[in-house]
């Protein structure tokens, strides 16, 4: 709902906002920043005893973070949830993951086998692949790769 000088809007929105509208950053603010409030009391990926991090989020971007399995599956069906709730939904094709396990000497990438709560799978991301994410190429093993402009 928009209110603005006493008048009230009601908007639906299904999923997504829509691309070059001037209001779909603040739109998306508007449904997004109660959700990330809420990831930021939940404990994800620990930097350390005292420290976590469970979400990143840029534009119309989020990535969610974890230490265990079990705690990414919960920080993804809490943000399923809460999107749900909003009338939107996670479009499974559309996002990834991994998880690299370790070893003695070594460290591999596992297959994660994650999904939605309603079964459509997570794809899991090759080992040998990279993802472009704000101008960045970035992989499970080298991390950040090249910069683009």
């Amino acid at each position: 709902m928009i209110v603005y000088s006493g008048s009230k809007t009601e908007i639906a929105l299904k999923r997504g906002v829509k691309q070059g509208d001037p209001l779909s950053p603040f739109i998306f603010n508007a449904i997004m920043d109660p959700l990330l409030v809420q990831l930021e009391q939940t404990k994800g990926f620990e930097i350390d005893e005292s420290q976590s991090i469970s979400a990143l989020a840029f534009a119309d971007d989020l990535i969610l973070l974890a230490t265990t399995k079990e705690t990414a599956i919960n920080l993804l069906h809490f943000t399923e949830t809460y999107l749900n709730n909003q009338g939107m939904s996670i479009a499974a094709a559309k996002c990834t993951s991994f998880e690299i396990k370790m070893t003695d000497d070594s460290r591999y990438i596992a297959n994660t086998d994650i999904c939605l709560k309603n079964s459509d799978k997570i794809s899991n991301w090759a080992a040998d692949s990279s993802i472009c994410y704000l101008g960045s190429h970035i992989s499970p093993w080298s991390f950040v790769q090249s910069y683009s402009f």
